[in-house]
């Protein structure tokens, strides 16, 4: 065996990271104590322990992350939640294509579930599609008067998995335009 001498000897293994230390010979985490810095796992799991009270996925999309980080108001953020979902029964009552289509199960292909139109559920069902394109296009029109780039960048956001707007004039015009849905169906309106 050989023997190493203290003088002049490096230590054996690997090379000890540089910085202040503790007396335990650990890294000294004063610093960013002092400048209140967080570990990135830390921040990751507050996130992920605060958005469990939300299942919905709509808090994973764009316009509930901007709900979640106060840049939309709770009435701005339900006027989204419902434009996306009028428009998407919009489609199902003109027999449109869905917007964003799943797969069929290859059982299912053939079998429909429509209603005899001479049926009352088939004539009940028509009221409701009538009622629900009416609907669609009183809240579009509001929309549309606001311009066609408010009305892209608030459909962008709002509509499936959403977008993000592109950048800070987006962001106002799309807030323009929530609040003015908001509005039109007395989201904004206080109880007595």
């Amino acid at each position: 065996m050989s023997t190493i001498s203290a003088a002049g000897s490096k230590r054996p293994g690997r090379k000890r990271a540089p910085g202040q230390r503790t007396p335990s010979g650990q890294l000294s985490r004063k610093i960013v104590e002092e400048i209140g810095g967080q570990n990135p796992a830390c921040v990751m799991r507050l996130v992920h322990d605060s958005l469990r009270g939300y299942a919905e996925p709509v808090y994973g999309a764009p316009l509930g992350r901007l709900f979640l980080e106060g840049k939309l108001s709770a009435p701005e953020f339900e006027a989204g939640k419902r434009w996306d979902r009028l428009m998407r029964r919009y489609h199902k009552a003109m027999a449109a294509p869905r917007p964003d289509p799943k797969s069929v199960a290859l059982d299912r292909i053939g079998a429909t579930r429509d209603a005899d139109p001479d049926s009352q559920a088939g004539k009940d069902e028509v009221a409701i599609d009538r009622a629900i394109v009416n609907a669609f296009e009183d809240a579009h029109a509001l929309i549309a008067a606001h311009g066609a780039e408010a009305e892209r960048d608030m459909r962008a956001l709002c509509e499936g998995a959403g977008e993000y707007p592109r950048g800070y004039q987006a962001f106002n015009r799309t807030k323009a335009v929530l609040s003015g849905l908001a509005n039109f169906w007395g989201l904004t309106k206080t109880r007595k």
